[in-house]
């Protein structure tokens, strides 16, 4: 994975090399027409202005480099300010540069110059010194506010960087220069804060070879997903008993890794579950030169698109995923303190042909159960998250739908008990209105809805998991049902069968689905009786039924037909449920009683159902 990551760093430095560690990214909004502004410090007419005429378009990865933006972290909090240029909200750090915190103290960059002797004679020096003597009465004039009024933007229109520019006949012979361009400024920030050649002979951690100047790997930045590597606490670094020579690389490795950590975290982001993971793909060695990150990025972006994201369907947009070349991918989720990173969950070595196989399957299964689950939305994980109670889907240990989707991710067989598990779980949600506790259960008022949703949802899932071969169905009894009483199918008793035929559903599945055509067509009439509450649901034990609950509910069940005069609504469900139901035999779990119980008194709901 390292070096599919250095291979994407050197790829987006394109040459630009450790001045892309040493700078970053101002604050910019794409809404916006970004700007670079140039001040100038003119101490031949002691004055300090914006020129206007001279303002040019901010570009992306690259302005930072040509105007030396340098990373405001490479000085820290209270160490000495070297910024000639500035963005807004650091605005303040120019005037600490030039002249200090205080009236009569020299400019923080020009101290830290004394301490290089070598450098007091470059004309960057001169230029501060100029600077400092001759417009320290104006350093009022650096201010941000009026400088954005002089600049008078509009609305779509916004300055983003502000770099320093002089005028004096004692540099560069009376032209206006760029104090960055002047002779010693790049010297001095390499000596200052690079370290190039001070490493030695050893062996690089990320390719194995022996170099000649390698150094502990010290990533830039306190966002850096590289800090995974950290001393600091236990970590992934915490079986390295000497952390120097365990991890050490290059300077020209450690930009590359740099410059591939802030283009992860910017462009490979996906939310799994409720939490954001990046997403980092891994490639053979020998494919690394082939290694196109555009086309890698498509793929990345649309498999996200896809699997975990809940947005209305286009008619026109195309359900697959680009050809590409196999590859891996790990999904990491990650908390950061600003000094380290904590890895919460990884999902590893993802294969990509794997990905376009589940992107395919929901898509199949998405089709297939259109008519239960509707079609305006996509089935796909981010949907089965929806699905999976979960009391803080902010933390990796109480998200039993992240759980989930790493087995699925990962290729590892899932028991279906977990699944009917969480499915009485949310039964139990709508039941009792538990949204509050649930944050990712959206409410619903009507729990027949509810539940019909949520029982054709978990219907599907199961499909796609059959079909991915991938999922554990207990005690499945495969046999159809024996000793039949023989009717004339209707239209929807046709339905039903095509259901079980879908399903794969045995004589026990098919015996609770009966049973639960039964409750269906007595909560109806109690419905029409004017009992809104459906009394005849307060039978049901939502967190599971076993073989005794089920022979009180058929009795109860048998004793509310008679009351509500529904033979001829039943008769065949009653039928195909006592031929089939053997106690002593019986070997499915309370919580697929439930779940089988409830496909039954719900699938009536569907409208392609109730034709």
């Amino acid at each position: 994975m390292l070096s599919t990551l250095v291979k994407i760093g050197e790829q987006l430095l394109d040459g630009k090399g450790i001045w892309a560690q040493l700078t970053s990214e101002p604050k910019y909004s794409d809404d916006k027409t970004n700007w670079v502004c140039p001040i100038l410090f003119d101490c031949e007419n002691g004055r300090i202005n914006i020129l206007k005429d001279q303002i040019s378009r901010f570009k992306p990865e690259d302005s930072s480099i040509k105007f030396r933006y340098l990373n405001t972290e490479l000085w820290g909090r209270r160490g000495k300010k070297c910024a000639l240029t500035v963005e807004p909200k650091n605005f303040a750090m120019l005037e600490e540069t030039l002249f200090g915190k205080t009236s009569g103290e020299a400019g923080t960059m020009t101290r830290t110059i004394d301490e290089y002797p070598q450098l007091v004679s470059k004309s960057i020096y001169a230029a501060l010194l100029e600077i400092q003597k001759k417009l320290n009465s104006e350093r009022a004039k650096l201010d941000m506010a009026e400088f954005k009024k002089e600049l008078s933007f509009g609305k779509d229109d916004e300055a983003v960087l502000f770099y320093s520019v002089i005028k004096s006949a004692k540099i560069n012979n009376g032209q206006q220069i760029n104090l960055i361009e002047l002779d010693g400024y790049d010297e001095f920030v390499l000596e200052k804060f690079g370290t190039q050649g001070s490493g030695q002979e050893g062996i690089d951690y990320v390719t194995g070879n022996n170099i000649s100047d390698v150094q502990e790997a010290n990533f830039s930045g306190r966002y850096n997903i590289h800090k995974i590597f950290q001393t600091t606490a236990s970590n992934y670094a915490s079986g390295f008993a000497d952390f120097r020579k365990n991890f050490q690389t290059n300077q020209s490795t450690i930009a590359a890794l740099d410059k591939a950590s802030e283009y992860a975290l910017s462009k490979l982001q996906t939310r799994i579950a409720g939490i954001t993971h990046i997403v980092i793909p891994n490639f053979l060695h020998k494919d690394l030169d082939e290694l196109d990150i555009e086309e890698t990025e498509l793929f990345l972006d649309r498999s996200s698109e896809l699997l975990f994201k809940y947005s209305s369907l286009e008619a026109d947009v195309e359900r697959e995923l680009p050809d590409t070349d196999l590859f891996w991918l790990n999904y990491i989720a990650f908390e950061s303190d600003g000094n380290s990173f904590k890895v919460m969950n990884h999902i590893k070595d993802v294969n990509s042909k794997y990905l376009k196989k589940l992107t395919e399957v929901f898509a199949s299964t998405e089709g297939k159960f259109r008519s239960y689950i509707g079609g305006k939305l996509p089935f796909n994980f981010q949907s089965v998250y929806y699905m999976i109670p979960s009391r803080d889907s902010n933390k990796s240990k109480n998200n039993p739908a992240l759980h989930l989707f790493k087995d699925i991710l990962e290729q590892r067989k899932i028991e279906s008990a977990f699944l009917f598990r969480h499915f009485t779980n949310l039964a139990l949600c709508h039941w009792y209105g538990r949204y509050a506790a649930f944050p990712n259960i959206r409410k619903n008022d009507s729990f027949d809805f509810a539940i019909k949703d949520a029982v054709f949802k978990y219907s599907a899932l199961i499909y796609a998991l059959k079909k991915l071969n991938i999922v554990t169905m207990e005690n499945k009894e495969s046999e159809p049902l024996e000793n039949q009483v023989q009717v004339v199918k209707s239209d929807f008793q046709q339905r039903i069968d095509n259901f079980f035929e879908k399903m794969e559903y045995g004589t026990n599945e098919k015996t609770m689905f009966y049973l639960g055509r039964i409750l269906s067509s007595i909560a109806y009439a109690q419905y029409k009786k004017g009992h809104e509450s459906k009394p005849v649901m307060n039978k049901i034990n939502f967190n599971g039924m076993d073989v005794q609950s089920i022979i009180r509910l058929s009795l109860d069940l048998s004793e509310k037909v008679r009351q509500y005069n529904l033979h001829r609504e039943t008769e065949g469900n009653f039928a195909r449920f006592r031929e089939n139901f053997n106690e002593k035999q019986w070997n499915m779990s309370s919580e697929q009683n439930v779940f089988y119980l409830m496909a039954g008194y719900s699938f009536g709901l569907t409208k392609s159902d109730n034709n």
